[in-house]
């Protein structure tokens, strides 16, 4: 997935567009969320509790992952 900013978020499966649009668009779109559900898991469980750290991990991870964790 890439945002308009340049944002680069790697899916966590690889997604192919063939068979009906519906449902491959349908896949897309599930696996969008999947991939930011488990990337949101991992910067939560990564969330430095001391915040000494906190300037390398609001780097580390999606923007949209960021917004909800911090």
């Amino acid at each position: 997935m890439i945002a308009p900013d340049g944002e680069v978020v790697t899916f966590t499966e690889s997604c192919f567009a063939h068979g009906p649009v519906e449902a491959w668009m349908n896949n897309i779109e599930n696996d969008m969320f999947v991939s930011l559900f488990i990337i949101s898991t991992t910067a939560l469980e990564c969330y430095p509790e001391d915040g000494t750290q906190r300037q390398d991990w609001l780097f580390e991870y999606a923007a949209q992952s960021i917004l909800v964790i911090d």
